[in-house]
C-alpha cells in the first residue's frame, strides 16, 4: 500500500489513517501482520448499523456532523460569549433532567472516607479502563485486552505502533499520580502541568512536555480554530 501511495506518505500517518477510518466503520480488518488486509464496509451494511445504534436522535445527528468529511464543515473558534454568559449558580450549561442525573450519579456514600478511598479500591480496572478510553481518544488502535497486558504485564502487542505503547504507559503513570496524591491533589497550574509532563513524556519535544506551548496547537480531523494568543 506505502508503495503505490509513494515516499510522500509517513507509515506512522497511513496507519492511523487506517485506524480512524476502521473506528468510523467505513474499513473492515482482516488478517495479521503481513497478511492484514482492508476492505471497504458496503454502504448499505453501515445504513444498517446505523439504524440499529443505541444513541438518540440527537446524538446520532451530532454523530453524523462530525463525519462529514472537512471541507463540508464551517470552521469554528472558540465562543467567548458562551462563556462569559454563565452566572454562577444562576445560569446552567445543563439541562435540569441531566443536572439531576448527574446528582444521582455522583452522590457520596455516607460514610466520610479520605479523598481517594475508592479510586484505590477499584485501582487496577480504573488503570485498565481510563487508560484503553482515554488513549482510544487520541487515535489507538490498542485493544481493551491488549492493553490490560501492556498495562499489568508490560507486554506490547504485535504489529503496533511503539507511540501507542507509549500514550498508554503515560496514561497509568498520570492515573497512578492522581489516585497516590488524592487526599492533597488541588488543580492547580502545577498540578496541570504535571499531568500533562506525564502524559506527553517521550511524545512532545522535551521543552513542551508539562509546559504551556507559545503556539496554537491544532487538532487533527476537526475544523475546530485554536487560541493562538501566547499570554
Amino acid at each position: 500500500m506505502l508503495e503505490k501511495l509513494g515516499s510522500s506518505y509517513a507509515e506512522r500517518s497511513v496507519r492511523r489513517w487506517l485506524a480512524e477510518m476502521i473506528s468510523e466503520g467505513l474499513l473492515e480488518r482482516i488478517g495479521q501482520k503481513r497478511g492484514t488486509k482492508y476492505y471497504a464496509i458496503q454502504l448499505a451494511k453501515r445504513e444498517m448499523s446505523k439504524a440499529s445504534s443505541c444513541f438518540g436522535t440527537a446524538s446520532t445527528k451530532a454523530i453524523q456532523q462530525v463525519r462529514r468529511p472537512l471541507y463540508e464543515r464551517t470552521p469554528l473558534a472558540y465562543n467567548d460569549q458562551w462563556f462569559e454568559a454563565y452566572q454562577p449558580n444562576i445560569t446552567f450549561y445543563l439541562s435540569l433532567d441531566d443536572r439531576r442525573q448527574l446528582q444521582k450519579a455522583g452522590q457520596r456514600s455516607k460514610q466520610e472516607d479520605p479523598a481517594g478511598t475508592y479510586a484505590h479500591q477499584i485501582f487496577i480496572r480504573l488503570l485498565i479502563d481510563l487508560s484503553y478510553n482515554s488513549s482510544r481518544l487520541e487515535g489507538n488502535t490498542y485493544s481493551l485486552l491488549d492493553t490490560q497486558r501492556l498495562v499489568l504485564e508490560g507486554t506490547s502487542a504485535e504489529g503496533k505502533l511503539d507511540e501507542e505503547k507509549i500514550i498508554i504507559l503515560n496514561h497509568k503513570e498520570a492515573i497512578r499520580y492522581m489516585v497516590d496524591n488524592a487526599p492533597r491533589l488541588e488543580v492547580t497550574e502545577q498540578t496541570i502541568c504535571t499531568l500533562h509532563y506525564l502524559l506527553s513524556d517521550e511524545l512532545v519535544e522535551a521543552r513542551y512536555a508539562g509546559k504551556i506551548r507559545d503556539h496554537g496547537v491544532r487538532l487533527g480531523g476537526s475544523t475546530y480554530i485554536p487560541f493562538e494568543d501566547k499570554k
